[in-house]
């Protein structure tokens, strides 16, 4: 069979190859078998009707978002941060597999510390000897992308190394490179699949991981979080060492402390529970309401609780952003527009983001979004973070955007995602806690300075801007509009929808017609030669035989041709 892949490389069919037994392995060959990938696994597999269970294997008594989350994990680091990202989309998967799949574990056995030695040594330009006063060769974790060495600079500071797994980089693009070909594929095979960009979505999620494994993008991320909270010391962001810093190595102040969830040692260091959630609580807020940027991954192992109560969060390689200032002010409207039941502002929000595909709302859908979400908000108001199922509120507030048919933007999936990891992490801490609370300062001062002569003054250069801007390009438009008229270059183009569909049918259709008119025209004209004789006294014309034999043959292949089309 032809493979969807031009030029394929033999390192990305290898993969493929892998890619398409697990995924057989655990039951889900019916998808590669949509793709029309089965000519990839061998013969004795395909004689074994390739992809379903054997009665004795263990991963039959699995459920599907299980053996969908094994299957991942077999496959390695870009599967299983494919899936995690999955995890947050719950318009794309079901809400038992975003479950399952919020669970995959990112870890993997530690590589060799010499490989470790070797890849400092390639990136930093001298081995690890000179680098170091000492280097500890047992790492103190490992995972898919990179593993941790404790060591100590020649001034006696104590660091951490991060040091990227090596081969890892080659891996990963050879997987990125297959997931966008099978993207398209399914985009091409699958009809239902197409609403959901897939394609579009791997692309997001290349562009995420690749910034993953730039450590000197996560050092940067770091030293912009520290610039934020610099005037705040409950909060500790390690120290970036930038002599010892490159694309595969990250070289950072060492921290010590508590792991945040280890509750029976808080006494150890002076914290109380209480101030620790109030603290956490406190710096998303900002970061979301004043920085515009965050730390987006707020699970326990990437904070850590020092002496005194203060909180350090560590690892920046996963970052987001609310956007651009605008986005960010809109953002802070809506928020504003949630705590005072603004709905109409809500409503507006929504309908600003992208959110009907491209088109114009359907008469009534604003009454409609705008009654839905009342109803649906109004219960929420009052009640504190216990009372509240914040994993519920969130979920049912993007399947009522679904519902809808609205199109939410990626990064307010990063920032729910972020909210409900926060969420279920405050709760531990104090199950009383209200966010809103926390959130209504950094509320309260945004407004303020937007509604101050200085924020007007900001405000109004900014529109002036934009309308100098309109109106110098504005003649320039207009010129080119008329001239495009007068030259008769103006064209209309109207698309009907299937259109491409149904001339291919129709022509199909005619064809068969055309065929088997001419059939038919073959066996009349045998027929009128047969009876006219020509084989001599009592014989049969060879005409007419050639005339039937032909007809007969092209009737054989008409039928052929409609049976294969599945129409009779």
């Amino acid at each position: 069979m032809r493979l969807p892949f031009s030029q394929p490389r033999l390192r990305h069919l290898r993969r493929l190859r892998t890619i398409i037994r697990v995924f057989g392995k655990y039951g889900f060959g019916e998808f590669i078998h949509r793709l029309n990938l089965e000519g990839l696994t061998s013969l004795v597999r395909r004689v074994r009707h390739f992809g379903r269970i054997p009665a004795e294997s263990e991963v039959r008594r699995l459920s599907g978002p299980r053996r969908l989350r094994r299957a991942l994990e077999e496959l390695g680091p870009t599967f299983i941060k494919f899936g995690q990202i999955l995890s947050t989309r719950p318009d794309l998967v079901p809400e038992e597999y975003g479950r399952e799949l919020a669970r995959l574990q990112d870890r993997l056995p530690p590589f060799p510390s010499d490989e470790a030695r070797q890849v400092i040594a390639e990136e930093l330009g001298k081995p690890v000897t000179e680098l170091f006063a000492t280097f500890v060769d047992a790492p103190l974790a490992a995972a898919s992308i990179a593993q941790v060495h404790a060591a100590e600079l020649a001034d006696g500071s104590q660091v951490v190394v991060k040091v990227q797994r090596p081969g890892i980089e080659s891996l990963v693009e050879t997987d990125i490179h297959i997931l966008l070909r099978l993207a398209a594929l399914a985009h091409r095979t699958i009809p239902e699949v197409r609403q959901l960009d897939l394609v579009g979505l791997v692309h997001q999620f290349a562009r995420t991981l690749r910034q993953e494994m730039d450590f000197s993008l996560e050092a940067a991320n770091a030293e912009r979080m520290a610039m934020h909270f610099k005037e705040q010391e409950e909060v500790v962001v390690p120290k970036i060492s930038w002599d010892y810093t490159s694309r595969r190595v990250l070289v950072m102040e060492r921290i010590s402390g508590i792991r945040i969830t280890d509750f029976e040692r808080y006494d150890l260091v002076g914290a109380e529970r209480t101030k620790v959630a109030r603290i956490c609580a406190d710096a998303y807020m900002k970061m979301l309401l004043e920085d515009g940027c965050f730390h987006a991954d707020p699970h326990p192992g990437n904070l850590m609780v020092l002496e005194g109560g203060r909180v350090a969060f560590l690892d920046f390689g996963q970052w987001g952003n609310v956007g651009s200032d605008k986005e960010v002010q809109e953002f802070f409207d809506a928020f504003i527009a949630f705590i005072n039941r603004d709905f109409d502002r809500l409503v507006d929000y929504f309908i600003r983001r992208g959110t009907t595909h491209g088109e114009s709302p359907a008469p009534g859908f604003r009454d409609r979004f705008r009654r839905e979400l009342q109803d649906f908000l109004e219960p929420y108001y009052g009640r504190t973070l216990k009372q509240i199922n914040a994993g519920d509120y969130i979920n049912r507030v993007l399947h009522l955007a679904m519902d809808l048919n609205l199109r939410v933007p990626a990064e307010l999936y990063l920032i729910n995602k972020v909210l409900l990891s926060l969420e279920g992490l405050v709760r531990q801490l104090d199950p009383g806690f209200d966010f809103i609370e926390v959130a209504k300062p950094y509320a309260m001062r945004r407004l303020a300075r937007r509604r101050s002569p200085a924020g007007w003054a900001e405000a109004a250069r900014a529109c002036s801007t934009d309308y100098v801007e309109a109106f110098r390009d504005l003649p320039v438009q207009v010129r080119t509009i008329l001239q495009k008229m007068v030259d008769d270059q103006v064209r209309f183009e109207i698309s009907i929808s299937n259109l491409d569909g149904f001339t291919h049918h129709l022509d199909r259709a005619s064809n068969r017609l055309a065929f088997a008119l001419i059939t038919a025209s073959v066996v009349v004209g045998s027929s009128l030669i047969v009876r006219a004789g020509g084989g001599g006294e009592g014989g049969i014309s060879a005409f007419g035989i050639v005339g039937f034999t032909l007809a007969g043959c092209f009737g054989l292949w008409l039928l052929i041709s409609i049976l294969r089309g599945g129409k009779l």
